[in-house]
């Protein structure tokens, strides 16, 4: 973890990489009042929460991105892409 955090990467990755963990706290404080209350979320549903909220912060923070990804993984790709083809330029 400690070397994906302190990794080389482009300006938008890392903005990118320091918001998961504040998803991922959300979502798993989210799944436990919902648990605490006999409501019932999986684990499938909050990983696709936290994917939704990447995908969204990504939209919203970088209009100018066109066709954004909605996977975690797939975003990450894309955006390495991205700056790889900006350096060439």
């Amino acid at each position: 973890m400690e070397e994906w955090w302190k990794a080389d990467d482009s300006a938008i990755l890392k903005q990118l990489i320091k918001v998961v963990p504040a998803f991922k706290t959300w979502e798993i404080r989210k799944r436990r009042s919902v648990m605490k209350h006999g409501g019932n979320m999986s684990t499938t549903s909050m990983i696709l929460e936290i994917h939704k909220n990447i995908y969204l912060f990504t939209k919203s923070r970088y209009p100018w991105l066109k066709n954004v990804p909605q996977n975690w993984p797939l975003i990450v790709k894309y955006i390495e892409r991205y700056a790889q083809l900006t350096k060439i330029w």
